[in-house]
């Protein structure tokens, strides 16, 4: 299920105050689910994160079972009710990612993938609702959100801009070619100009 802006609350400005925090919620949905062992959830929790996303890098450092980050990530989603997508096999379209600019996608580690008539859809890798109530602050209406992995993320957002740029300096150097040849061509007429005198 899909949470909208107008569903979430003002963000708190401290996350060790969040009350909508499912740090517990996730730890044991983590192990219920075979993700996490219990030894490597009491190393992480040994750290004392205060935020869900706190408790998820640390588990990261401490995993120890292949593909374990897209697993984490699958319970993290699960348990605010949405979707992981692999963002290998999704296009962002460009009037969704026009809609904030890249500096604040990476700062919030998020990617606008659609807009749609129910609103912005966004793929975050936070899916907690204090981090969703951050990225929603950024974007005009409702906001229907989906997870990825933060690489994932990442990834996508270097290939966005890394095209846009490889698009801009094409495009100049193009401009430069022709402004080139108009220069070449010009000197060309004054040269024969000037044999003709």
């Amino acid at each position: 299920s899909d949470v909208c802006s107008s569903d979430l609350a003002a963000p708190t400005t401290d996350p060790v105050l969040d009350s909508t925090s499912r740090l517990d919620d996730l730890a044991s949905a983590l192990v219920a689910n075979d993700v996490v062992s219990a030894a490597d959830l009491a190393i992480a929790r040994g750290n004392a994160p205060s935020t869900e996303a706190d408790l998820v890098a640390l588990l990261f450092k401490t995993e120890r079972r292949g593909n374990n980050r897209a697993n984490i990530m699958r319970v993290w989603a699960a348990l605010h009710g949405l979707e992981l997508v692999d963002l290998r096999q999704i296009a962002p379209d460009d009037d969704a990612v026009a809609l904030i600019d890249e500096k604040e996608c990476r700062k919030l580690r998020c990617l606008p993938l659609s807009a749609a008539p129910d609103g912005a859809h966004v793929v975050v890798s936070d899916p907690s609702v204090h981090h969703r109530k951050l990225v929603a602050a950024k974007f005009a209406g409702a906001v229907v959100f989906s997870v990825s992995i933060e690489q994932e993320i990442s990834n996508a957002l270097d290939r966005i801009y890394r095209a846009d740029a490889e698009i801009d300096a094409l495009s100049k150097a193009f401009e430069a070619s022709d402004s080139t040849q108009a220069l070449l061509a010009a000197a060309q007429q004054t040269e024969i100009g000037r044999a003709h005198v």
